[in-house]
């Protein structure tokens, strides 16, 4: 929506830094009086364009701003490093998932470590008790997770 205001107020020649309305459009965003006082300058202006946006953005900026905590202010990058640093942990392995349990399990277990919320020492000291109460060997087979039939669950689409 921001860059789309920019366009429309550049092909007007608008986008004075002097100038009272481009002042108030890269203000705006930040609260509701903002805001408020973008769209009554933006509104003299009586352009088609501009006024059709406005009609538009005015809904969506309101529920935005009943929704923003007073004084908190968020942002999605937090979620775009999360993506990044997923994408290169997955790297090209992302390829090789066959059984679908297997991958939703890897992939949780990643976005824990990513977030933080990872007890890594905690399960290593579960997994170490685990070990010796059975002698150091795995009790159960570990590779339970198995897809039907022998069939793969990623990569065949009539398996669901």
């Amino acid at each position: 929506m921001r860059a789309e205001a920019g366009r429309i107020c550049r092909d007007r020649g608008l986008d004075r830094r002097d100038g009272r309305l481009w002042l108030l459009l890269q203000r705006a965003w930040r609260d509701r009086k903002d805001w408020d006082r973008f769209t009554a300058e933006a509104r003299r202006y009586r352009d088609p364009e501009l006024d059709r946006w406005l009609t538009r953005a005015e809904p969506v900026m309101s529920r935005e701003f009943a929704a923003r905590a007073r004084g908190v202010h968020r942002s999605r990058y937090a979620v775009r490093a999360a993506r990044r640093e997923l994408d290169e942990r997955l790297g090209t392995r992302r390829t090789s998932f066959g059984n679908q349990a297997r991958a939703d399990r890897l992939l949780r277990l990643m976005a824990l470590d990513i977030s933080g919320a990872a007890k890594v020492h905690a399960w290593a000291d579960l997994i170490c008790v685990w070990l010796e109460r059975s002698g150091g060997r795995a009790e159960s087979s570990q590779r339970r997770i198995v897809d039907r039939d022998g069939r793969r669950s990623l990569r065949d689409p009539t398996v669901r």
